[in-house]
C-alpha cells in the first residue's frame, strides 16, 4: 500500500467544485489521508482510494497525465537511490 502515498486525486463534490489532493498519509484505522487543494482533508480505505484514483484518471488531461506520470518516475528513482544509499556499505 505504500505505492499509493504521494499519488494525486481530483474528485468531484457537486455543487462545490472538483478539487485536486494528493494522498498525504497512512493510519492503520482510519486508512489514506488526502489533502485537497483548499485544505480540506478526508481519510480513505485502501479499495475506496483505488477507485477514486481511477476516476481521477477519467478527470485528468492527457498532459496532467504526462506530468503526473513523470512525478511519478522521480519519486520512484529517488526511492531506489534512497534504498540504494541505505543499503551501501559505510
Amino acid at each position: 500500500m505504500a505505492e499509493l502515498m504521494g499519488k494525486k486525486v481530483r474528485k468531484s463534490f457537486g455543487v462545490h467544485g472538483t478539487f485536486d489532493g494528493v494522498v498525504v498519509d497512512f493510519h492503520v484505522t482510519t486508512g489514506f489521508r488526502i489533502r485537497y487543494d483548499d485544505g480540506d482533508v478526508e481519510d480513505l480505505k485502501p479499495d475506496t482510494l483505488r477507485k477514486l484514483i481511477d476516476n481521477s484518471q477519467k478527470l485528468m488531461s492527457a498532459a496532467e497525465k504526462r506530468e503526473n506520470a513523470e512525478a511519478e518516475k522521480r519519486r520512484l528513482a529517488a526511492k531506489a537511490a534512497l534504498r540504494k544509499n541505505w543499503n551501501a556499505p559505510s
